[in-house]
């Protein structure tokens, strides 16, 4: 009851990275209640760890070129990480491939 609570006062605040990590969890069909907590811990911390680097390429990197050549930064970037699930996907059974396709169109809008 009490995780309930505080993802529902997240909700409000759409820069929370725990309700980021907790809808990435659903949109790669992980439930946190039924996952062994070694594998929560390391999958938050590798979440985490992206999300803050992700940040800090933002911050001190990004933020500091011409708006037109951000946005192609960010652009070559998303598609990195789209390639990267694909190709994740591609190993994976018809089920997973599908989730990997849900996700990646749901994180591009």
């Amino acid at each position: 009851m009490e995780q309930q609570a505080t993802s529902q006062a997240e909700v409000t605040n759409p820069f929370s990275v725990e309700l980021s990590f907790e809808s990435y969890l659903q949109r790669v069909g992980l439930v946190a209640a039924s996952m062994p907590a070694d594998q929560l811990r390391e999958t938050k911390r590798a979440f985490f760890g992206g999300y803050g680097d992700l940040l800090m390429t933002l911050e001190h990197d990004i933020l500091l070129l011409p708006e037109d050549l951000a946005v192609e930064k960010i652009e070559s970037m998303v598609n990195q990480v789209q390639d990267f699930w694909m190709a994740e996907a591609s190993h994976a059974s018809p089920e997973l491939l599908s989730k990997a396709a849900n996700a990646v169109n749901l994180a591009l809008g």
